[in-house]
């Protein structure tokens, strides 16, 4: 887990992507990634980590340079890159486990008796009836 002080650096970092003065280093580092510079994109990844941690993200504010970075170049704000995502499907297979051991189960009771014993108790006692009925026509 990483460290308050790294948290703080990281976040520090993002208000300095924002800050206009920076603009032509914020380019540069851009350029760098695209390039496939792997130290720039060791560095933005680290970055852009704790960018939904920002208040920048919290705000929702699209407009300045992190969001373009983060958001858009290194899509760090998709939903399926959200811990609230991991947990949905975790719960979702996990309820998927269980309806399929609720059906398995039932399944296995159904075959223990037999696929419905009772229903054919009930055809022989009407077939005994028909005869029945047949031998005094």
């Amino acid at each position: 887990m990483a460290s308050l002080l790294e948290k703080v650096v990281m976040l520090a970092a993002i208000q300095e992507m924002d800050n206009p003065q920076n603009k032509g280093e914020t380019d540069y580092a851009v350029k760098q990634f695209k390039d496939g510079n792997q130290t720039m994109i060791d560095t933005i990844h680290k970055i852009c980590s704790y960018y939904p941690q920002s208040e920048a993200y919290k705000n929702g504010t699209t407009t300045l340079t992190s969001y373009k970075i983060c958001c858009e170049l290194v899509d760090y704000c998709s939903f399926y890159k959200q811990t609230w995502f991991y947990i949905a499907c975790g719960g979702a297979g996990l309820l998927i486990i269980i309806i399929v051991g609720v059906i398995i189960s039932c399944c296995c009771c159904c075959k223990g008796r037999r696929g419905g014993g009772k229903d054919l108790e009930i055809s022989e006692s009407s077939e005994e009836s028909t005869k029945d009925e047949q031998e005094t026509d």
